[in-house]
């Protein structure tokens, strides 16, 4: 059961994004994988959403730190000379 153990500590798998492009990005997913599990589960709570809601927000804001001119993201921003495809958001 790949679930269980992430099920019975959802509260550490909340959290703000932080750190450099990559690293806020894989702090945002979780929030995202939660959300979905506790809705499709019926075990979503206001707390919850509007914690992971507002870890989003935050995080998808901070990325926006990490952006190129041409729509491509990298970890460290503009201090890189080019952003990266993997990254890029149409």
């Amino acid at each position: 059961d790949l679930m269980g153990p992430a099920i019975k500590n959802l509260d550490h798998l909340v959290r703000l994004p932080t750190g450099c492009g990559e690293q806020n990005m894989v702090k945002f997913v979780p929030n995202i994988f939660v959300l979905d599990y506790l809705t499709a589960t019926g075990s979503i709570t206001d707390s919850i959403k509007e914690k992971a809601l507002n870890n989003m927000r935050k995080g998808y804001a901070r990325q926006q730190n990490y952006r190129h001119p041409d729509g491509s993201y990298s970890a460290f921003g503009n201090r890189d000379k080019q952003g990266n495809l993997f990254f890029k958001v149409e």
